[in-house]
This record gives C-alpha cells, structure tokens and sequence, in this order.
C-alpha cells in the first residue's frame, strides 16, 4: 500500500524486525499523520517508499523515516 501525506496510520512493527526498527521503537502503537513521502530507488532498482510522521522525531528535532511495512492505515471512523 502506498500512503499519501495526512492519511492517519498507526505504527506497528513487526515482531522480530532488526534493521533499523530498535531506533524507533519507542513509537511502536502510536497514532499519527504521513507528513511527507519519499520514493526510494538505487540506480534503475525501486527500494520502495519510506514516511516522515507528525511528531515522530530525534532529539535533534529530525524526522524519522518509516518503512511501508512498519505502517497500518487507520479509518476515519476508528477512535483510539
């Protein structure tokens, strides 16, 4: 799935990811917006798509990128 920016997703990373996923554990079931999209490709190759979330940030106040798979879209209609 490919998210556009302000659709509302909530992070979720999957049981036994290690690449990457220890630094923004933290988030793991937060509730937030796609701030912005970034197509990620290496040559002619497509590495796919990674997301900067509302409010999903360092320390240093940058903006932590999150892969697809770390995401689930959340309904309009879903309250947490």
């Amino acid at each position: 799935m490919h998210f556009q920016i302000g659709d509302r997703v909530k992070v979720m990373l999957p049981a036994g990811e290690s690449t990457g996923a220890y630094t923004v554990e933290h988030f793991q079931g937060k509730v937030t917006v796609i701030k912005s999209v970034h197509y990620n490709k290496k040559d002619k190759s497509s590495l796919g798509y990674s997301y900067t979330l509302v409010g999903c940030k360092t320390k240093w106040g940058l903006d932590y990128h999150f892969c697809e798979e770390w995401l689930v879209p959340i309904d309009e209609g879903v309250t947490e």
